[in-house]
């Protein structure tokens, strides 16, 4: 397996890799229902951060096919904080078929590397609390609660 920055060329398989992840995510919760555009307008996303001096995205490639990617990014609080810059994982994206191997692992060092060089001191991601294997991985790389978000759908 090899990490590697991702290229405009790797978007449509990236895109893919995203839409198993949205459409495992419906299963569980209805909220990750898919608008119809959504692979356009994530492809469009991607590729916008890929050309971003502040964000970073990975790729993990095995037999020559793209298996997983990370993508992550420095963001702002308002700077009502002491500590303002902060990194952000906005994914860490492993096809079923290559979980479990360590993939999402490598892509998440190499990213923490990234964000490290970027001289921010907080991480931040969120986790669907409908995943706990994903909650898990997360809590076993280090991180912990911190803030709970709520929601209330309205009919």
């Amino acid at each position: 397996m090899r990490i590697r920055e991702a290229h405009p060329e790797d978007v449509d398989r990236l895109v893919e890799l995203w839409m198993e992840l949205m459409d495992f995510h419906r299963d569980r919760d209805p909220f990750f229902t898919r608008a119809t555009d959504a692979h356009d307008r994530f492809g469009e996303f991607i590729r916008a951060k890929m050309e971003s001096e502040g964000a970073i995205v990975l790729a993990a490639e095995q037999g020559g096919s793209l298996i997983g990617f990370s993508m992550a990014m420095v963001r702002d609080y308002p700077p009502i904080f002491e500590t303002v810059r902060h990194g952000f994982i906005q994914d860490v994206i492993v096809t079923e078929g290559s979980r479990r191997q360590g993939v999402a692992r490598e892509l998440y060092k190499r990213t923490l590397g990234w964000i490290r060089s970027q001289g921010v001191s907080r991480v931040e991601l969120e986790v669907a609390t409908t995943n706990p294997v994903s909650q898990a991985f997360w809590y076993e790389m280090g991180f912990r609660d911190s803030i709970k978000r709520l929601v209330m759908d309205l009919e």
